[in-house]
Order: C-alpha cells, then sequence, then structure tokens
C-alpha cells in the first residue's frame, strides 16, 4: 500500500509539474504572440500612412513631373502596399480577424495596379489618368482613419471593405 501511495503521490507532483510548466509556456507563447501582433499593427499603420498619398499623384502629373519621376513614386507605393499585404496577412494568421484578411487583399490589388504601371511605363500617364479619381477616394479614406487617430485594430470590417471594394475597381 505504501509503494503505491508513493506511485500516486509522484504522479500527482509530475502532473502539478507538467500543469505549472505547460502553463508557462502558454504564458509566454501569449506574450510573443501579443508582442508580434503589435509590431504588424505598426507596420500596417506605417504602410497606410504611405498610402494615403496617393492622390500625390494628381499634382505630379498637373506639375508635368517626368515619366521617371512618377515611376519612382509609383514604385513606393508598390512597395508600401507589399509590404501592408504581408503584414495585414500576418495579422489575420495571428487573430483570425476577417478585417486583415480584406485589408491584405486591397493591398494585394493596390500592389497589383502599381506593379503592373512599373513594368508598362508606355501606359504609366494613361493608366493614373484613368484612376485619379478612385486613388483620390482611396487616399480620403485612409487620411479619414488618420485624421480621427483610428488605429489599424479599431478599423472594422466595413472600413476595410471600403478600401477593398476602390481597390477592385482601379483597371490598367
Amino acid at each position: 500500500m505504501d509503494a503505491l501511495k508513493n506511485v500516486l503521490a509522484f504522479v500527482i507532483v509530475a502532473l502539478v509539474i507538467l500543469s505549472l510548466f505547460s502553463s508557462y509556456i502558454g504564458y509566454e507563447t501569449e506574450k510573443k504572440t501579443k508582442s508580434a501582433i503589435s509590431h504588424l499593427e505598426m507596420i500596417s499603420e506605417l504602410n497606410l500612412l504611405c498610402l494615403s498619398e496617393v492622390s500625390s499623384l494628381r499634382t505630379m502629373l498637373d506639375g508635368n513631373a517626368s515619366d521617371d519621376v512618377i515611376k519612382e513614386r509609383v514604385r513606393l507605393y508598390e512597395s508600401c502596399a507589399i509590404t501592408l499585404q504581408r503584414s495585414a496577412f500576418g495579422l489575420y494568421s495571428l487573430t483570425g480577424d476577417d478585417k486583415y484578411y480584406t485589408l491584405g487583399v486591397f493591398a494585394a490589388n493596390l500592389e497589383s495596379f502599381f506593379h503592373t504601371l512599373y513594368t508598362h511605363p508606355d501606359r504609366l500617364k494613361e493608366s493614373l489618368e484613368k484612376n485619379m479619381n478612385i486613388l483620390n477616394s482611396i487616399s480620403v479614406v485612409i487620411e479619414g482613419f488618420i485624421e480621427q487617430a483610428r488605429q489599424v485594430d479599431e478599423l472594422t470590417l466595413q472600413d476595410v471593405e471600403t478600401l477593398e471594394n476602390l481597390s477592385k475597381r482601379l483597371s490598367y
């Protein structure tokens, strides 16, 4: 009987230690996940800020900026869209929140648009002129978020669906 009590006591102690270890691992994982989410949100916000300026292309077109200057600005916006896409999809994988998936789709649409413009400079100004109203609308929507001091985690699915729907209307 004493041997059975000793084995039972050992099993209970082992289970308590295993439970404590498991709780510690869970706590550390949650802490790292929260840190990753925070960093990805910051990256998303910086790239939304970058993309809020796409309406500046209108000023460049009106000011007869050279194709090379406009092309480099398009490349900047493509880069911001790529980074936003990756950070948004990262946020989606960590949180499961559909707004981040939709934000990633918006960014992917912009990236595709800007990449096509960059790689087809013969239609650069023509395509920009054709899409300027949509790009201005995208700027206005993002600037509205910024003016309201809304962080990316405060955006709603409806907010990012507005951006996604605008980006779907872009054409080459």
